[in-house]
């Protein structure tokens, strides 16, 4: 079978499955691959309408298991984390922000974080580049990794110095689909890239 790539919890979870469940994974996050690739080019559009997929399977597997969710607005716990963003996602966040207004600064620290730096620095120093008064200013927008963060019980285990977090299966899902289909890679690092290649275009 394909190797691709799986986001954290997915791993988790398929070690403790067997082989025929893992199977079924893998199928069904290659065959929404395969879906993408063939009716969208790479871009923005793409990862609009995968990110729509990943909100129907959300919105259905809450009901289907009759879950409450912690997440509310204000709490931004989940936003304390490494996040990887696809360059279709990059293109879809360009295009409704101007990159260039963000803080390269803090960019470029987080761009050589450790695990140990994002599960133990200050809150101040690993919030995400695009949280703004304590709210998701790209909420709309937001990559995959970040639709796939729920919870259920209490918000504080979403602190990577926790990792306690829900894991919502089909949401995982479509966040290792979408971070297969175009080069994954760390919010900060991938906008400095892209910086640069702007800067050397001109």
């Amino acid at each position: 079978m394909e190797k691709i790539w799986l986001t954290n919890k997915i791993t988790g979870v398929l070690k403790q499955r067997d082989p025929v469940f893992r199977r079924v994974v893998v199928t069904e996050i290659l065959s929404i691959i395969n879906d993408m690739k063939r009716r969208f080019s790479r871009g923005a559009n793409r990862a609009e309408a995968l990110h729509k997929v990943q909100d129907e399977k959300t919105t259905e597997a809450i009901t289907k298991h009759l879950m409450v969710l912690s997440c509310k607005a204000g709490c931004n716990n989940c936003c304390h984390q490494p996040v990887i963003l696809s360059n279709d996602e990059m293109d879809l966040i360009e295009s409704k922000v101007d990159l260039s207004t963000l803080d390269k600064i803090k960019m470029e620290k987080q761009r050589d974080f450790t695990e140990d730096d994002w599960k133990h620095r200050p809150k101040s120093e690993t919030a995400c580049v695009f949280l703004k008064d304590n709210a998701c200013s790209i909420y709309d927008v937001r990559p995959a990794t970040c639709r796939a963060c729920v919870y259920t019980g209490d918000p504080e285990h979403c602190l990577p110095s926790v990792g306690k977090s829900s894991i919502l299966l089909e949401a995982e899902v479509v966040a290792s689909a979408t971070n297969n289909i175009s080069e994954p890679d760390l919010i900060p690092v991938k906008i400095l890239k892209r910086l640069m290649s702007k800067a050397e275009s001109l």
